[in-house]
């Protein structure tokens, strides 16, 4: 029998393009019980006791502002658990939610970017014998609240341990005391439970093809299900009950021969979630429940395309302005991803187009960037 634990945190996104420590600060805070403090308290709690130059928020930043502002009733600490492998930073997670169903934060993304870890699926009780890692149930404080990538946030999202270990839970980049290592700040003490077993839910498909738009609304449905996703409160209602659309094709530019889909499901009165599966294969990668209903995932290619000629665009490199001609402005054939200040989730894809041998992106929003703009550190 499976092993569900998901912790029913408060969520805050972040207000700034780097508040992301911040965000992650304030929400588990307020799970143990703390004086919310604004964002800006916590952020420049954080950087003021990094350890490392160069960092919004590192570890040992956050770990600070969440000891040194952890209410008297919270009878313990937190402790940065560095690991050289990103097994046993998930099996100290999963150890973690279980014996005191804390969240903890997790550094993703190479460390660029925080994230709350509130939860888990197994395939048995962590604590038999063996068990095997379905997937982690994630506060994303991103996109910012305010400025020019604000957006709704991502609460209420699940992410399938294969795509955890693939996409999110990297060592981080750098050559400082972080370099190299799987970091999460969490419940200082811990112990043994079962042991970590291989994950395997089979290939929907053989990755000959791509998978299209029909295929990848079936793949959402096996996925969800297969992963146990529509018994539980947060996810069970939207994934049971909606029209899935057609699948999203999306590749990431940041890895050679990378495609995944996303998938709206659609309820009365809008979009209620997006299911995300692997291009190739089939596999389920992620699942995101939104806030409030949305209208539409991304603009419309048209709207996109009318965006990008509308307005003359500053691509940073002293050419000034350049208007860009209808003739030779050229559409990718699909969606593109990869992380960046722009777009740090992989639920919130671009168009692209092509202008000679420049690109310009459009993001979900209809805001239009010359360039994608590679992500800070914490």
């Amino acid at each position: 029998m499976t092993w569900n634990c998901d912790l029913k945190i408060a969520y805050y996104q972040q207000e700034t393009n780097y508040y992301c420590g911040a965000a992650v600060a304030q929400m588990i805070l307020a799970e143990i019980g703390a004086t919310k403090l604004s964002q800006k308290t916590l952020y420049n709690s954080n950087n003021s006791h990094n350890q490392a130059d160069g960092w919004f928020t590192d570890p040992k930043g956050l770990d600070f502002t969440l000891d040194h502002f952890k209410p008297a009733s919270f009878d313990s600490r937190f402790v940065i658990r560095e690991k050289s492998s990103e097994i046993e930073q998930s099996k100290g997670l999963v150890y973690t939610l279980y014996i005191y169903k804390v969240a903890a934060a997790a550094l993703v993304l190479g460390g660029t970017h925080w994230v709350v870890v509130r939860g888990a699926n197994t395939t048995k009780d962590p604590a038999s014998s063996s068990y095997a890692i379905n997937g982690f149930y994630v506060n994303d404080p991103w996109p910012p609240s305010a400025g020019k990538s604000k957006g709704p946030g991502h609460a209420n999202t699940y992410i399938t341990y294969a795509n955890w270990k693939s996409r999110y839970m990297k060592p981080v980049v750098g050559n400082d005391v972080w370099a190299h290592q799987y970091i999460t700040v969490h419940h200082p003490r811990q112990g043994e439970l079962g042991e970590l077993e291989p994950t395997d839910h089979g290939l929907k498909h053989d990755g000959s093809s791509l998978v299209d738009g029909s295929q990848a609304r079936e793949f959402a449905k096996q996925g969800g299900q297969q992963h146990g996703l529509h018994d539980q409160e947060d996810f069970g209602e939207v994934l049971s009950g909606g029209n899935y659309r057609d699948g999203l094709l999306v590749q990431s530019l940041d890895r050679r021969d990378d495609f995944y889909s996303s998938v709206p499901i659609e309820h009365a009165g809008g979009l209620s979630a997006t299911v995300m599966v692997d291009g190739r294969y089939g596999n389920l990668l992620g699942v995101h429940k939104h806030l409030d209903p949305l209208e539409t995932l991304v603009i419309s290619a048209e709207k996109a395309r009318q965006r990008v000629l509308s307005q003359e665009i500053d691509f940073g490199d002293e050419r000034g302005l350049v208007s860009v001609r209808e003739e030779v402005l050229s559409q990718h054939p699909s969606f593109v991803w990869q992380p960046c200040r722009e777009s740090r989730t992989p639920f919130h894809p671009f168009h692209m187009f092509h202008v000679g041998a420049d690109r310009v992106y459009v993001g979900y929003d209809g805001t239009v960037y010359p360039n994608l703009t590679p992500l800070g550190r914490g």
